[in-house]
């Protein structure tokens, strides 16, 4: 496939190619890496890349993953909560990290359905884990 000019849909298709490829690379050196940003004009682009490694347990050690053990407390919630799965208005999540530049949702889930990537405010996913209110230490 050539490309006469870059837009958003050929990017896609770049963006595509480009994750197949970095499958392979990750594997051989046990790491997860993936295109991240990417800013584009009609003729040039570029691509950031993830890089985080995987750990014994097959665990990627992402940086809002990294962020949740490092912060869960301010939240009232417990390092050992990630990758937690809890149920909320009949559907299962797993805790897979926190961006704590989001100061309304900064819990971030998967929903075990459909790997879907969702913000939850802390409150909520302490509900849905029976944690009170109190157990704070901010």
């Amino acid at each position: 496939m050539k490309f006469n000019s870059l837009n958003t849909k050929n990017l896609g298709i770049v963006r595509k190619a480009i994750d197949g490829a970095l499958v392979a690379v990750g594997e051989e050196l046990n790491m997860s890496i993936k295109t991240g940003h990417c800013s584009y004009s009609e003729k040039n682009c570029d691509f950031k890349l993830k890089v985080a490694l995987i750990g014994e347990d097959g665990q990627v050690h992402s940086q809002v993953a990294e962020d949740f053990l490092e912060h869960a407390n301010m939240y009232g919630l417990k390092p050992e909560d990630l990758n937690r799965v809890f149920k909320c208005n009949g559907m299962s999540y797993t805790i897979i990290g926190l961006k704590s530049r989001n100061t309304k949702y900064p819990i971030l889930v998967q929903v075990l359905d459909t790997n879907k990537t969702l913000k939850m405010t802390a409150r909520g996913v302490r509900m849905a884990l029976n944690r009170k209110e109190d157990s704070l230490s901010l």
